[in-house]
């Protein structure tokens, strides 16, 4: 409460979101895509994780545990449509993480597989984002 008045927090916009997006699609994958390196650039560290999709989804876990007593796991309200639906359908728990799928793939390249870490990169930096409903209750700023 200031001045009588009680203030309202805002959550998460779209422009916001639109921002994590761009660091992760752009300033990260498309980064790690052009050089095909194994670190990932110096702004990925500000992120939980490593990564701005993991941080919009341990936010909207950590909120919805909180006042709800929720128990899904963050995968579930990860903004990239692939590895949540994955998560949701009960099919991948921790998808991106798991043996076979891009991200691991870029993590642990086969040695035989030049330019693996590139393709998988790239990849990666071109799956689509969906703005959830939950994240309108999250904090929208960036670490």
């Amino acid at each position: 409460m200031q001045n009588g008045q009680l203030i309202k927090e805002e959550g998460m916009t779209k422009k916001q979101f639109e921002r994590f997006e761009k660091i992760c699609k752009e300033e990260i994958w498309g980064v790690l895509a052009e050089t095909g390196s194994s670190f990932k650039p110096k702004i990925a560290y500000a992120f939980e994780y490593n990564c701005p999709a993991c941080e919009i989804a341990q936010r909207t876990q950590n909120v919805f545990k909180q006042n709800e007593k929720d128990e899904r796991m963050p995968c579930e309200y990860c903004p990239i449509d692939v590895w949540r639906k994955r998560v949701v359908n009960c099919i991948d728990q921790g998808n991106c993480t798991r043996k076979g799928k891009a991200f691991n793939k870029w993590c642990y390249p086969s040695e035989m597989n030049k330019g693996i870490r590139e393709k998988e990169a790239l990849k990666i930096a071109l799956y689509s984002w969906s703005f959830l409903p939950e994240y309108k209750k999250i904090k929208g700023d960036l670490p």
